[in-house]
């Protein structure tokens, strides 16, 4: 009897950029940026073993130049709690924002996000990681597993009772991170 077909692999297809995805340029910020406001941006998933449902993220902002970093707890990823968490993060930094680098996430490239963008911070520049190489954000990377993950570990976070709490801790560890805390650069 003849050996039964495997099945074949199908061959990968590369996603279909949207439209906010084409119009912004795939780029690294320079790790010796000078200038304060250059600033990587992520989201740290809270929903333990299971992805099911509605679960808690943590959007982080962390500028390239001086290691500042800032800290928003969200319930969902939908336009309206993300772009919240932007306005409260522009605000707590003390200098301009002049650039954000999100990953590819359709979170942060979506017409609706970057409509309010464009309204609220008209000067803003915008690059982005090329998708599946986390290394293009490699400050932010590494301030979510030191100040995020290695904090609250893999629990879930699915309440707003959770995500208001968290931003309580958060709005604490902004100050003893950027204000008391030394941060090591890099300079050669």
């Amino acid at each position: 009897m003849p050996p039964r077909p495997t099945a074949r692999a199908t061959p990968t297809r590369k996603r279909a950029e949207n439209a906010s995805q084409a119009q912004i340029p795939i780029r690294r910020i320079p790790w010796d940026t000078a200038e304060p406001g250059h600033c990587e941006l992520d989201l740290v998933h809270h929903c333990g073993l299971r992805t099911v449902g509605e679960y808690g993220y943590t959007l982080q902002l962390v500028d390239v130049a001086t290691g500042w970093s800032a800290r928003r707890a969200i319930l969902g990823r939908s336009y309206i709690v993300v772009a919240d968490a932007l306005y409260y993060l522009f605000h707590e930094m003390p200098f301009p924002i002049l650039e954000v680098h999100p990953d590819s996430g359709g979170e942060f490239l979506n017409d609706l996000l970057w409509h309010f963008l464009h309204v609220h911070y008209p000067e803003l520049d915008a690059s982005r990681s090329k998708p599946g190489n986390p290394n293009d954000n490699r400050f932010v990377e590494q301030k979510n597993d030191t100040l995020v993950r290695a904090f609250l570990g893999n629990v879930r976070l699915d309440t707003v009772t959770q995500i208001r709490y968290l931003n309580h801790i958060y709005a604490r560890m902004h100050v003893y991170y950027n204000y008391l805390q030394p941060v090591m650069h890099q300079i050669d």
